[in-house]
């Protein structure tokens, strides 16, 4: 009988990705005996476990025989370790597939022996970038003489077999599903084109298996098993692509990554390679000297120029961000001068003079007043409320009038009181009276807060509490009524009779 039958049924029994596999291979043991034995035989052995025996005993060979027949029909070579045209990158895997079904041109994969094999893998989420480099590159390396292997998933696996058929030349996909699973189906016409065009299409998973998580990582150890290099063009941070990459570092095999934009999200995994000491892959000179002196006879190295056609119009790059040294401190807005009294509208603003006025332009914050200034300072309030008072512009014609007197002397009024000897001087004026024009009445709001004030100090928030007012109208009839005269103001806007 078929040894094949035998090689079939221990796949069946041991699953995918067993390392028992490989000891089984290097032990030269024969299948067709390991069925005759019982489980005491098995256990014998020492290399199966008694939960593997159980089930290598419970494993039918009918189901084998089926599986056999129906690849003969859909036309699927299957490769075990025993025949010669078995891979022998493969067969340095301690967890070697025992059965591989091929579709397609068995040939090739005597040539995966003796020609130089690169894979190229990445995110299945490309960029336009992503995708252009695996093509262009593809059709480099296949016209230079390599063979081109990928997984026939949507993205940057497919567009690396475009690049092969594209030069005319053999590709291989290995797949994460049995080969009469049409998955995925958006590279059916991909699939299609690599069997006319004499590639081939590798499963290690029985025809009717269909793709699930852990048969993606196990067909990514095929992928890096059965090449010399791994070329990673575009891969986020997690991706199925890092994983081939880590089992080709396992492997021994050489890994090669694309340089992207470093703000591109699926461009980070092969960033990180990079950084960990990934071959840098700019052009195919990259991944073609590594190999020149093994398979010299078999590589065309001239003038590897890029017969694809350039892209005349690429997209803009954003503006560039300036850097932290280069932003400018946000300047300063000035605040707007405050109102002195929100019922002036005179056409005169009263804030101009105040600020001009000798008295504040040399004043500057964190400066203590002395008592000549204190004094001045006094006169000024006294006097702007008192023309409030009148409502006329006349007191501010006047101000103004002394204002320009005092500029066109070059002194202020204390510049002049300084420049006289302290004999000379003449005594401090008193502080300005109200005009006799002021109506000695009280209005009903004045005589409602004059009845709240006492000797005692008072705050505004308990004035205006008392008198059922807000505190702008209470502060509004305070300096009516006369500050510092009529009403004492204290530190913390406090006030008494």
């Amino acid at each position: 009988m078929d040894k094949t039958l035998y090689w079939l049924w221990l796949s069946l029994g041991l699953g995918t990705a067993n390392p028992v596999a490989g000891q089984l291979v290097k032990r030269q043991l024969d299948p067709s005996e390991l069925f005759e034995m019982d489980v005491r035989g098995l256990l014998q052995l020492e290399l199966f476990n008694p939960q593997q025996c159980r089930v290598l005993k419970s494993t039918p060979l009918d189901r084998a025989e089926k599986i056999l027949d129906h690849c003969r029909q859909k036309g699927y070579h299957l490769i075990t370790p025993q025949d010669a045209d078995y891979p022998k990158q493969l067969l340095s895997l301690p967890d070697l597939p025992l059965v591989l079904y091929a579709q397609g041109q068995r040939s090739l994969l005597k040539e995966l022996d003796n020609l130089p094999v690169i894979t190229v893998v990445g995110t299945r989420d490309s960029s336009d970038y992503g995708r252009y480099v695996a093509e262009s590159m593809s059709y480099d390396l296949a016209n230079a003489g390599f063979i081109v292997v990928s997984g026939l998933a949507v993205g940057i696996d497919a567009f690396a077999h475009y690049g092969a058929i594209r030069a005319g030349k053999k590709t291989v996909a290995v797949l994460s599903c049995g080969p009469d699973v049409p998955y995925p189906s958006q590279t059916q016409k991909l699939r299609e084109h690599i069997l006319s065009g004499n590639g081939l299409i590798l499963s290690e998973l029985e025809p009717s298996v269909k793709p699930s998580k852990g048969y993606f990582r196990t067909r990514n150890r095929l992928l890096a098993g059965i090449s010399e290099g791994v070329l990673v063009v575009e891969a986020p941070e997690h991706s199925g692509a890092l994983i081939t990459a880590n089992c080709a570092l396992e492997q021994g095999k050489d890994v090669f990554a694309v340089p992207s934009d470093i703000y591109d999200l699926r461009a980070r995994g092969t960033l990180q390679l990079l950084r960990d000491g990934a071959i840098l892959a700019a052009n195919i000179m990259d991944i073609i000297s590594p190999y020149l002196s093994r398979y010299q006879n078999y590589l065309h190295v001239g003038k590897q120029q890029m017969s694809y056609p350039v892209v005349q119009k690429r997209k803009r790059l954003p503006p560039r961000r300036p850097a932290v040294w280069e932003k400018k401190p946000p300047q300063k807005q000035e605040e707007p001068p405050l109102a002195i009294h929100p019922s002036v509208d005179n056409g005169e603003n009263l804030m101009d003079w105040f600020d001009n006025h000798s008295a504040y332009t040399r004043f500057q914050p964190g400066m203590v007043l002395g008592k000549d200034w204190k004094e001045e300072k006094e006169q000024i309030l006294q006097q702007v409320f008192q023309d409030l008072r009148d409502n006329s512009s006349k007191p501010c014609t006047e101000i103004k009038q002394r204002q320009q007197q005092a500029a066109q002397s070059g002194l202020s009024d204390i510049e002049q009181r300084k420049s006289v000897p302290k004999e000379q001087a003449s005594p401090a004026q008193p502080p300005l009276q109200p005009q006799a024009s002021f109506d000695p009445v009280p209005k009903e709001e004045h005589q409602r807060v004059l009845s709240v004030l006492t000797e005692q100090p008072q705050s505004l928030e308990q004035i205006a509490q008392a008198c059922h007012m807000s505190v702008g109208q209470v502060t509004s009839i305070l300096f009516e009524l006369g500050v510092p005269d009529t009403v004492k103001m204290y530190p913390g806007q406090f006030f008494s009779l």
